[in-house]
Parts: structure tokens; C-alpha cells; sequence
């Protein structure tokens, strides 16, 4: 990934779908993603439609992973990116689209079950 997340690079395509400067971007991916081999449809029909990351704050991270796993829904790891400072987990919605919980301000102020 590029230095910075914003500027395309060789597996990445970045673009702003809300006010500039802000964390809403629409990405285009070349390559694998993180937990594909988890998808619910074979290789090759992964992801449904999307890949969607959802910004949460870091002090509601956790409160959010819970209540999608309480759904019953199973909920992939945490992944931390360290240059970025930010922390994700993962699940697939019904229609198996991976949906990712992000918060950039989460990693590493908090040991995760």
C-alpha cells in the first residue's frame, strides 16, 4: 500500500466519496485481501458486490465486534496496521460481502480478546 492511503500505487486505487481530507474512500484492489480464503462463495466469486470499511471510533470498537458477533455472525481479527496506526476486524455480510470494522486510532491502545 502507498505511504500515503489516499495516493494510488501499484495494488491500490483511491478514491474520495465524501468531503476531502476525510476518511471516506472508495478503493480499488489489484490482488488477494485480507481473510479472502474465508469467503462464503468460491475463489473467483469472492466478496460479493463489495469490500466495505466502516470507520468506529476506537472507544466503541470492541462494543461494535460484539454486537456483530452476538448476531451470530463469525467476526476475523484483529489486524493491525502499523503505519497507518489503525486496527480492523472482518465479517461477511449474507449477500458475502466482506465488511471490515476500522478504526484508525485503535491500534495499539488496546489488548482485544
Amino acid at each position: 500500500m502507498a505511504d500515503n492511503p489516499s495516493e494510488a500505487d501499484e495494488e491500490w486505487a483511491w478514491f474520495w466519496v465524501g468531503e476531502p481530507e476525510r476518511d471516506q474512500r472508495l478503493a480499488l484492489h489489484k490482488g488477494t485481501l485480507l481473510f479472502e480464503e474465508l469467503s462464503p462463495f468460491p475463489e473467483g466469486q469472492r466478496f460479493g458486490t463489495i469490500h466495505g470499511a466502516l470507520h468506529v471510533p476506537a472507544q466503541r470498537l470492541q462494543q461494535a465486534v460484539e454486537q456483530v458477533k452476538s448476531k451470530g455472525v463469525p467476526v476475523d481479527g484483529p489486524t493491525d496496521f502499523t503505519r497507518r496506526h489503525a486496527r480492523s476486524f472482518y465479517f461477511y455480510d449474507p449477500d458475502g460481502n466482506l465488511l471490515e470494522c476500522w478504526s484508525p486510532e485503535a491500534a495499539p491502545l488496546q489488548e482485544w480478546k
